[in-house]
């Protein structure tokens, strides 16, 4: 993401951890990111210039995008999705504290429901996404 100047990240999480409270990969996968963008972690095996690029480096939005809305997402939610509300979906309560860390870094989030198997609103949530 550094050497390549990345200015949006699309994070893809699924509903996973609603079936399983135990799994925790989707978390864990959004944690580390934040924790690396918050700490200014420079990873190994960067060039110089490329170290010195990483000091200042954070992208300009994440798109946060739960996948499979076919399976979890009820005709409540569905109505919520409407209304541009998704983001108090239950999917994204695990998020939260990470969402949170993020917004005291000033890097603005959108989430968004899809279903990549159906191709509903995937160019959609991507879209509005870069329009923040």
């Amino acid at each position: 993401m550094i050497e390549r100047k990345v200015k949006t990240v699309v994070v893809v999480i699924d509903h996973r951890h609603l079936n399983d409270p135990r799994n925790t990969d989707n978390q864990i996968a959004l944690g580390y990111l934040v924790e690396a963008l918050s700490n200014k972690t420079i990873p190994k095996g960067l060039s110089i210039r490329a170290r010195l690029r990483a000091k200042r480096y954070t992208p300009s939005r994440i798109i946060l995008v739960g996948n499979k809305a076919d399976q979890w997402m009820e005709d409540e939610d569905f109505y919520l999705w409407e209304r541009g509300l998704i983001a108090r979906h239950k999917i994204f309560d695990v998020f939260r504290n990470t969402l949170y860390q993020l917004q005291s870094m000033q890097i603005p989030v959108h989430m968004d429901a899809v279903s990549a198997r159906y191709g509903w609103n995937v160019e959609g949530s991507v879209l509005k996404g870069l329009k923040i």
